[in-house]
């Protein structure tokens, strides 16, 4: 049940990227390709679904291989699974009511930002083994969110274009460029804090259990 299932979120995954990317490039203002691929790469939640596209088909085509490996280890599958909730979470509360998308374009935002990352959760709610991850694990899940935040900031501050309302300097200015990070770093440390605890509980009732 597991390869299936994996396979299918991954190429779910991969359907939601591809077509995400071809509505970009049909957008009035997208007349080069080099900028619209680094606009497209510059959402978290296009990062985030290449992730679980890589973390999902790989193990299952190629379950010898080192990055197989990597990919399929409980740490690095519990920070994927924190990424997609975090992505889920924040398009829920702060993004969904922003533009009126129909179509082809709901489609893929619905898709990319709720259908995989929950199916990711679910993966790793059922077929991750628990009790694997550290304590101190969850400081670096934060690398990947850091890096992007730096990203952000130093692309935008270069090309005058954010990928999200709330890291728009020129728009909300300094003050609330800090406030908004100040508030998305208490959730992207909470989330893999909370799947840190929720994995320790697992890993009780299983021994228990057994």
């Amino acid at each position: 049940m597991v390869h299936p299932f994996r396979f299918l979120a991954g190429m779910i995954a991969l359907s939601g990227l591809v077509l995400q990317f071809w509505l970009m490039t049909k957008y009035p203002n997208a007349r080069n390709i080099i900028v619209t691929t680094t606009k497209f790469l510059s959402f978290f939640t296009i990062q985030t679904n290449i992730l679980i596209v890589i973390c999902m088909i790989l193990p299952v085509i190629a379950p010898n291989g080192r990055l197989s490996h990597f990919m399929s280890a409980p740490s690095v599958r519990t920070a994927i699974a924190s990424y997609s909730a975090v992505t889920g979470i924040i398009y829920f509360a702060l993004l969904r009511n922003i533009g009126h998308d129909q179509g082809l374009e709901r489609l893929a935002d619905q898709i990319l930002h709720y259908i995989t990352p929950t199916m990711m959760v679910f993966d790793w709610l059922v077929w991750v083994p628990k009790g694997r991850v550290r304590w101190t694990d969850p400081a670096r899940f934060m690398i990947f969110p850091a890096l992007y935040g730096v990203w952000t900031l130093l692309h935008g501050a270069v090309t005058g274009w954010y990928p999200y309302p709330f890291f728009n300097a020129a728009r909300i200015g300094s003050a609330g460029i800090f406030a908004n990070f100040a508030g998305l770093t208490c959730v992207v440390l909470a989330i893999p804090f909370a799947f840190l605890l929720l994995d320790r509980l697992l890993a009780t009732l299983q021994r228990e259990r057994a």
